[in-house]
């Protein structure tokens, strides 16, 4: 199961989290999770903003970056956002669990 954030904001509970589709889509528009520390300013609100997609798609910006301003313990929550997408981006080495497919090497 993916990792998740979940909490409650003006009586409305919100999950946030990772898929493949949705980083697929935040890479789409120009996302690049290695430049968090070198363009903190526009990755960081990204990052926020795209563990949205999954369960809250159709958010207002406005009310995402409300949600940000009122967080506390922003250092944690960014540090746990980009271990969820990293989380993410690893699912797509892992092993199945069953009906595997081998290959063999032809060159």
């Amino acid at each position: 199961m993916a990792k998740q954030i979940i909490f409650e904001y003006e009586n409305k509970e919100y999950t946030l989290e990772f898929t493949r589709k949705t980083v697929k889509k935040m890479e789409g528009r120009g996302f690049n999770i290695a430049e968090l520390e070198t363009k903190p300013v526009t990755r960081i609100p990204e990052l926020f903003a795209g563990a949205f997609l999954a369960n809250h798609g159709g958010i207002n910006g406005d009310t995402v970056n409300e949600i940000f301003e009122r967080f506390i313990d922003k250092e944690d929550l960014i540090g746990a956002l980009g271990e969820m997408y990293a989380d993410t981006l690893n699912t797509l080495t892992d092993e199945p669990e069953k009906n595997g497919i081998g290959w063999v090497k032809s060159w």
